[in-house]
């Protein structure tokens, strides 16, 4: 088996409205999420994410690379913008969404496509 591979994907943050917060992954347009503040956010984001990529992987979708890897570059491109970088494996419990995501999943869908090296 080789090392472990972990994806780390741009999430955006922007106010919406007076109250909520609205979040995207550029790498996947169908990945989006609503808050009511920033740091709820943040920790659905990273609950989202992983949950959607294991949901790829399970119906044998095509995943992005990452296109971006410097969260602070792109803030400071759109002070509008709240970014982040998001692991592909960071799961938590508890996230209320219907499949958590495995912190091994990437890699193990890494290996089966491109086999271990």
């Amino acid at each position: 088996m080789g090392g472990m591979f972990m994806a780390a994907y741009l999430a955006l943050v922007r106010r919406h409205g007076a109250q909520d917060y609205a979040v995207e992954f550029p790498d996947f347009p169908h990945c989006v999420l609503a808050a009511a503040s920033l740091e709820e956010a943040e920790r659905r984001a990273r609950l989202a994410l992983p949950a959607h990529i294991d949901r790829l992987i399970a119906d044998n979708e095509w995943l992005p690379h990452p296109s971006v890897t410097d969260a602070d570059a792109f803030e400071r491109a759109d002070p509008e913008v709240t970014a982040f970088l998001v692991e592909a494996g960071q799961a938590g419990t508890g996230s209320g969404l219907d499949r958590p995501a495995n912190e091994n999943t990437l890699e193990r869908f890494v290996e089966e496509r491109m086999g271990a090296r």
